[in-house]
């Protein structure tokens, strides 16, 4: 099941790329469905958080449902954190670079796409990323680094300016 998710949900990122977001949005369903069926449950949890990630991919780039990109994103944070830290499979640095992306991304998804944006659930899921990265000790991905400080700095930025946060950073 973990290859036939995996599989799936790249191919919804290669057609989400080329801008077929219809098969795209058939593909991550398809990739969700099995992941559903693994039954290591933390590997189960992690590859849902992602596969939830990449579903938003269809809404954002569709313009429909825009609600369901904080719902799904949301709902991948939750998954990640389900993820045991005694996992044999997620490692430490896997799980906690996927719940810090998560917090970031839920942050933006409430500036971005709550009209108008709503600061403080958004500062809320920036500052949770923030500590965790700190607690971590920076373990993550540079990255995954530099987006979440982009993202804090951005959402300082426009909320003292009181201008529109940028759909696209």
């Amino acid at each position: 099941e973990k290859n036939a998710a995996n599989l799936h949900r790249l191919l919804g990122n290669a057609y989400s790329s080329m801008g077929m977001v219809d098969n795209a949005y058939e593909e991550y369903h398809l990739a969700i469905q099995f992941v559903k069926k693994i039954e290591d449950k933390d590997t189960r949890h992690y590859l849902l958080a992602i596969s939830y990630q990449n579903l938003t991919d269809y809404f954002d780039r569709t313009g429909m449902h825009i609600d369901s990109i904080i719902y799904y994103d949301t709902m991948g944070l939750k998954e990640a954190k389900l993820v045991s830290s005694q996992s044999r499979i997620i490692s430490n640095d896997q799980m906690y670079g996927l719940i810090i992306a998560m917090q970031y991304t839920v942050g933006l998804d409430y500036m971005i796409y709550r009209h108008p944006p709503e600061h403080s659930l958004a500062g809320k899921y920036f500052l949770a990323a923030l500590k965790l990265n700190e607690k971590r000790k920076r373990k993550i991905s540079r990255e995954r680094e530099i987006n979440l400080y982009t993202s804090v700095s951005r959402f300082y930025l426009f909320e003292k300016t009181g201008r529109r946060f940028p759909a696209s950073l």
